[in-house]
């Protein structure tokens, strides 16, 4: 004991601003620039005990000072010093090593940089194994994010590329996200509460760069169990882990009620935001919430399955383009799904660009209990659940069919539906809204549906045209955001289908602005010798709107000069 008292004066006379506590003493902390004391120690007959509450580890402490290890113990049988028994090298993308993680026994960890210094102080953070994550990301390969280094290395051993980062979540760097550009992410945590709290943390990181993001925890696994306990246990077996990959969940944000963020001006113009794209340009945008609606019978369904199926496979319908192909789930609420089949079909066989699984269908007559209510937190969630990471626009076709709660007038009915909307949309997910028209011609229903819109387009019957001349309609813009011009006017849509006894054959959509599709009404009646004003009753326009087309045709030689 006499000797460990000399040891401990000795420990403290190393100290600057040593204050005497209740317990012991607290001091500046040696090993880190310390401003505020934050070190505190005690002594007691078997050892001196040493806490730095800023994270210093003893092996720092003791390094800083020049203080054998030995002298903090009271004998020579107590003290064990640590062996280092693995080391883990981390390189940049040129495969330079950048610092190791060295691991100790008793189970320690202490990352050295190249010139020995054990601390990563102005250090490039690197993810470990980063040559191999890089190469993998580049080839579509998954990704594994494990917690130890000694995982990584078992995974690659049964061809597997798996990362971790030095320190865990806990030490973070804004340096990681960037380099998991377009990385399809496997998160699968250690088997207990502190590892699952890191990978979500990790998971919510990588969420916002990544390709996708999927969640994987290991059956069987012990208490605090991890990805090499399962190697022993399944013996390196690939194709058992192969199938819990298919089976893994797409990660979903926790959203916690006390976890809302505020940014500063400053940091809201420094934040890296990327560019809002297109799914189908000019008004269906990424992230974005469209509603398309029309009386019944109008075409509604078929504008939806050919946006469906242009997204889908990043094609075009009428004057709109999509500049890639991506995942659509589209939920309908009341067609049969042989008559679905007959139009999916029927617009695979007209299109130039086929699809393979960029598109989803949610049918009721697939499923045993229909579908579920879109307006309830358990319909809501069992949809979630079909949601992927691929997945990029939701078309949820129609309201009326798919939201059963509450009345329709009622804005409070709406807001459960729209809370998930921009959940949704939180999430990267555009989300398109098919909807009835009602008597007014309006959207039916409370009109708080298009407050958090991007887009509204309304069908209308043209005027002149009966029912019975098939689908026809004209598209009004009614609500836009980054839209003008040419983009916003008005246009005719009428769809043509080559078949005969009630086969749809192959189908084609022409389109033409309304101002040029009034002309032409207007130029075939005068030549069926119909007077302006009789044009004016027969299409129900303003005798302006008959007189304008009129002198145009005439001058362009369309209408006969006899003609009045």
């Amino acid at each position: 004991m006499e000797t460990l008292t000399r040891n401990w004066d000795l420990f403290c006379s190393k100290l600057d601003k040593v204050k005497q506590t209740r317990n012991g003493i607290e001091a500046l902390c040696p090993s880190h620039d310390d401003k505020n004391p934050s070190l505190t120690a005690s002594c007691n007959d078997e050892k001196i005990l040493v806490t730095c509450h800023a994270g210093c580890t003893f092996d720092q402490i003791s390094s800083a000072i020049g203080m054998e290890q030995s002298k903090f113990f009271a004998s020579k049988d107590m003290y064990s010093p640590k062996k280092i028994v693995a080391t883990f090298p981390y390189t940049d993308k040129e495969d330079n090593l950048v610092y190791n993680i060295v691991r100790f026994e008793p189970k320690d960890f202490r990352p050295q940089r190249t010139d020995g210094k054990w601390t990563l102080e102005e250090v490039e953070k690197v993810p470990y194994r980063l040559p191999q994550m890089l190469a993998a990301i580049e080839e579509g390969q998954n990704i594994l994010i494990l917690e130890g280094e000694k995982d990584c290395d078992n995974a690659a051993k049964i061809g597997l590329v798996a990362t971790t980062f030095a320190g865990g979540a806990g030490k973070w760097s804004e340096q990681y996200p960037k380099l998991f550009q377009e990385a399809k992410v496997i998160c699968l945590p250690d088997n207990d509460e502190v590892g699952r709290k890191g990978m979500h943390f990790i998971a919510s990181e990588l969420v916002k760069v990544a390709k996708s993001v999927r969640w994987l925890e290991l059956p069987d696994l012990r208490d605090k169990g991890d990805f090499s306990d399962w190697i022993e246990i399944e013996g390196n077996n690939i194709k058992i882990f192969e199938e819990l990959i298919d089976k893994s969940k797409p990660w979903i944000q926790e959203i916690k009620k006390d976890s809302l963020v505020v940014l500063t001006l400053e940091e809201l113009l420094n934040k890296e935001i990327p560019p809002r794209q297109n799914l189908l340009s000019p008004w269906l945008p990424s992230q974005g919430l469209c509603m398309i609606y029309s009386a019944r019978g109008l075409g509604k369904t078929w504008m939806a399955l050919e946006i469906a199926y242009a997204v889908a496979s990043g094609g075009h319908f009428l004057n709109w383009e999509a500049d890639s192909p991506r995942g659509v789930l589209y939920i309908d609420g009341e067609m049969p799904l042989s008559l679905m089949q007959e139009r999916l079909s029927a617009i695979k066989n007209s299109r130039k660009k086929n699809i393979t699984d960029q598109l989803k269908i949610l049918s009721p007559d697939a499923q045993e209990f229909g579908i579920p209510d879109l307006s309830t937190t358990e319909g809501q969630e069992k949809i979630d659940t079909l949601i992927c990471d691929e997945t990029k626009l939701v078309i949820l076709d129609n309201l009326s069919t798919l939201i059963r709660s509450g009345k329709e007038s009622e804005s409070d009915s709406w807001l459960p539906v729209q809370e998930w909307i921009l959940r949704l949309r939180s999430r990267g997910k555009s989300v398109l809204l098919i909807h009835h028209a009602g008597k007014s011609g309006l959207q039916r229903g409370t009109s708080r549906r298009e407050d958090v819109l991007d887009t509204v387009i309304s069908l209308k019957k043209p005027d002149n045209i009966k029912q019975e001349s098939g689908t026809c309609f004209e598209v009004h813009f009614e609500k836009y955001r980054s839209l003008s011009g040419d983009e916003i006017k008005p246009f005719e849509v009428i769809l043509e289908s080559s078949g005969q006894d009630n086969e749809l054959g192959d189908i084609n959509w022409n389109y033409k602005s309304l101002e040029d599709s009034t002309f032409e009404k207007v130029c075939r009646l005068a030549n069926e010798g119909l007077e302006q004003m009789e044009i004016t009753k027969e299409l129900e326009i303003h005798k302006s709107t008959v007189s304008r087309h009129y002198r145009r045709g005439k001058e362009e030689g369309l209408i006969p000069p006899h003609c009045y």
